[in-house]
């Protein structure tokens, strides 16, 4: 039962070293809600965030160092490069000859970290889980 507690407790390290590489990418990238609603955008994180840890623990169970470096990247790379995508879709001005859609309705970044980033979070960590639950399987098959 002890061993269990130890994965536990790495994996909540590895979970929250992860929330602040984002946390710290977000706040120098300068992306701001303006109107924030805490319950909506906690919300809509809530179970990307489970999944995020279910992987890490899933992950750590396999004592391979290998194992644990490909979840960090797989869990921080694509959703960085969304939050500089993003950041880049704000940042283009509309004018008359070239027209980008705008979200007039909401503040700036509202959609985009309430909505759509916690979506592709949320893919991105069950395509991982996926991945493992097949890895295992197949595993499991030429075992016997």
């Amino acid at each position: 039962m002890g061993n269990f507690k130890d994965i536990v407790v790495k994996a909540i390290f590895y979970f929250f070293s992860v929330i602040a590489l984002h946390v710290s990418v977000i706040y120098f990238l300068g992306i701001r809600i303006e109107d924030p609603r805490l319950l909506e955008i906690s919300l809509t994180y809530f179970l990307p965030l489970i999944l995020l840890l279910i992987n890490c623990i899933l992950c750590l169970r396999k004592r391979m160092l290998k194992n644990n470096i490909i979840w960090f990247i797989k869990s921080t790379v694509p959703s960085i490069i969304l939050l500089f995508f993003l950041k880049e879709l704000q940042g283009i001005e509309s004018n008359e000859s070239y027209a980008v859609v705008e979200f007039d309705f909401f503040t700036k970044y509202y959609i985009e970290m309430v909505y759509i980033f916690p979506l592709f979070c949320f893919v991105v960590q069950l395509v991982i889980i996926l991945s493992i639950v097949i890895k295992y399987f197949l595993k499991k098959e030429i075992n016997y």
